[in-house]
């Protein structure tokens, strides 16, 4: 955990937070920060004692996209004198990428990201695999890449259409028009708009931390799997999952401290 160079984590009893660290350059995502973030979530996945992360990023801005300094490496890191074999290798590294940042969607854990300023391109990609999303009056969101004749390739395009519409995603994707905090709310993208950005994230996190760690993780389960199912199969998934969770020892103990009316406690999973 003491070996990040381009990010660091803060503990804090239930909740472990996740600080991008390269302020200076807004949080660009370099190769080295892009596999750290991978590596931290990890982590903190199997960190028994973390029930919630949150990802900020120190400075003014959240995230402004991959450095454009690391397309030469990426570019170096898939070379190969036959075109379709240098070619076979970009689709390697670029599913590698999509792994590596959409760790926030795929681990059990709930995330919520503390977004000010910009969260652009990579930034977004990352974002959208998280679970709840705060930010201040200044943050804007951007899908940067139409402006470099690319297109996103790391998650926003599949992940935002769910999240924000299908309409307005191509608006964004098509123009690379900024949005602000407010017409993000207004959308449903993000869960608040906060004054103090740590501060909000926190109070949430900790309204989060004191519930059941398996009933928070069965949650993220559920809601992922009803997005891309039927009724009836979300229906009976969660059948199958509560047929374990409503024998779990963390159902004993809340209705306990109800009745008793205190704070339950829960095990660590």
């Amino acid at each position: 955990m003491d070996d990040f160079k381009n990010l660091y984590i803060q503990k804090n009893e239930f909740i472990s937070t996740i600080y991008l660290n390269r302020p200076d350059k807004a949080n660009a995502l370099n190769m080295e920060l892009w596999q750290e973030i991978s590596m931290a979530f990890d982590f903190l996945e199997n960190n028994a004692e973390t029930r919630v992360i949150v990802l900020l990023g120190k400075g003014k801005n959240f995230c402004g996209g991959i450095d454009l300094m690391a397309f030469p490496e990426l570019l170096g890191s898939v070379h190969h004198d036959d075109p379709a074999r240098k070619s076979l290798n970009l689709e390697k590294k670029i599913k590698e990428l999509q792994t590596w940042l959409g760790k926030p969607a795929t681990i059990t854990k709930p995330v919520i990201a503390g977004i000010q300023g910009a969260c652009v391109g990579a930034g977004l990609d990352l974002v959208c695999g998280c679970d709840l999303r705060v930010v201040t009056k200044e943050a804007y969101f951007q899908i940067k890449e139409i402006d470099y004749a690319m297109v996103a390739d790391v998650g926003t395009l599949q992940r935002l259409p769910d999240l924000l519409g299908d309409a307005k995603v191509r608006e964004l994707a098509f123009t690379g028009d900024k949005w602000g905090a407010e017409e993000a709310l207004g959308a449903g993208f993000v869960n608040m708009i906060v004054p103090d950005l740590e501060d909000g994230v926190n109070q949430l996190a900790q309204k989060m931390a004191q519930k059941s760690p398996l009933a928070l993780q069965e949650i993220k389960k559920m809601i992922g799997f009803s997005r891309h199912h039927s009724q009836q199969e979300s229906l009976d998934y969660i059948a199958q999952r509560n047929a374990f969770l409503l024998l779990s020892t963390d159902l004993q103990e809340a209705m306990m401290a109800g009745l008793e009316k205190r704070a339950p406690k829960f095990q660590n999973t």
